[in-house]
């Protein structure tokens, strides 16, 4: 009986293989990286990173001959979804927070997926009790109103209405959090999660050239977006560009002894790189991307010899001023207005002379035209199309995204 079950489950898997890389050679060249592995414990299908840093498709032989083939292959495409939106790489802090991920990944993915998406439940009546998924026969939807979403932002919707309303409104909801698939086992790595990122990053540049436009249009821009995302960390991105000074003329000063003659004043070197830090202060910014953002600058700023200067902007200049050590803690933000960031750039380029620029925004702004050295930092919820204007138009390592 086992046998058999295996042997069915392999046929379908087999057929669904070929049936997705019929619609788009995108799939057929993902594929490739992936290899169906039983698993009689997990509930119907799932995901797991191999050792390789592909991909591993498990699968319940006993449970996949009772899904019609429509519905396996949804389920299929579900997880190569989970690949595609990098989910892989997200790890959870413990049980109570990977379950909020759990709901809040499957919320992103399944709104796209028609054959999940018709049986989906929304997110506030999942929390709320009302109603549970089993990711068999009903499953996790997005907020009602709140489509096109990433995983992030449905996992701040969950943390604010636990916040508010607590985790446990029902028993059915409490049997939900111990039943639902979990997706604990992406954060388990044989290689540094920094491999996987590259390595899956560029075998999905490589699908998506072999695509030849033969997908869904959210999926394409779900991809496109990903593939131009950069992949270095945010803070070392900043910690690179603010560390690449260049050197200006060299100037005796009484404050330097000469190293030959102590009447003599020494030889001093001037360092070009002032630098400005652009912060967008518009009302789309909040208040927890202005913490993680000033907090690195600040330590940044105790251990480089360089002018800082600090403009806030919304639709004009608000304020200016030179950025000492522990000063964003108490620091106000002046503006909230819309947003223009031309005059800010302008102002720090002409009159402050600055040698680069570091911009802080969340990108619902024209992307402004900077002559000199430029790092674009885009909070968590910016706007993908500003950041994928800024790439065209500055080059993939001018732009990164706080990540925490």
């Amino acid at each position: 009986m086992a046998e058999t079950n295996l042997k069915l489950s392999t046929d379908i898997l087999e057929r669904v293989f070929i049936s997705l890389g019929k619609e788009s050679p995108f799939y057929s060249y993902l594929l490739l990286y992936v290899t169906p592995v039983p698993d009689y414990k997990i509930g119907t299908v799932g995901l797991r990173v191999s050792e390789r840093g592909f991909f591993d498709l498990l699968f319940n032989p006993f449970k996949l001959p009772t899904l019609n083939f429509k519905k396996v292959k949804a389920l299929v495409l579900h997880q190569l979804m989970h690949i595609i939106n990098l989910h892989i790489l997200i790890k959870a802090k413990d049980t109570e927070d990977q379950k909020m991920w759990d709901l809040a990944m499957d919320a992103a993915i399944n709104q796209f997926i028609p054959e999940l998406d018709r049986y989906s439940i929304p997110l506030e009546m999942i929390l709320s009790g009302l109603a549970s998924p089993d990711s068999e026969f009903w499953f996790v939807g997005p907020p009602t109103g709140l489509y096109n979403q990433t995983a992030e932002f449905y996992y701040d919707y969950i943390k604010d209405y636990i916040k508010e309303n607590g985790w446990e409104k029902s028993e059915e909801f409490i049997q939900m959090k111990e039943e639902l698939d979990s997706h604990m086992h992406f954060g388990e790595f044989g290689m540094t999660s920094e491999m996987i990122e590259n390595l899956t990053r560029k075998i999905l540049k490589d699908a998506l050239k072999k695509s030849q436009g033969k997908l869904p249009e959210k999926i394409m821009d779900i991809v496109t977006d990903i593939v131009l995302q950069t992949s270095i960390n945010w803070k070392t991105a900043i910690r690179r560009f603010t560390g690449s000074s260049i050197l200006g003329e060299r100037y005796r000063s009484m404050l330097k002894p000469n190293r030959r003659y102590e009447d003599e004043p020494g030889w001093r070197r001037e360092y070009l790189a002032k630098l400005a830090l652009i912060v967008d202060t518009s009302g789309s910014v909040i208040q927890e991307e202005f913490n993680d953002f000033f907090s690195e600058i600040d330590k940044i700023s105790r251990t480089i010899d360089t002018s800082i200067w600090l403009l806030e902007v919304d639709e004009s200049i608000q304020s200016i001023f030179k950025y000492k050590p522990g000063m964003w803690k108490n620091l106000p933000i002046f503006g909230r207005g819309l947003t223009d960031l031309q005059p800010g750039i302008d102002y720090a380029e002409k009159e402050l002379r600055v040698e680069g620029s570091i911009i802080f925004t969340d990108g619902y702004v024209e992307l402004p035209y900077v002559k000199r050295r430029v790092l674009f930092v885009l909070s968590k919820k910016h706007n993908p199309e500003f950041r994928k204007e800024a790439i065209e138009n500055y080059g993939s390592g001018a732009v990164v995204v706080i990540r925490n």
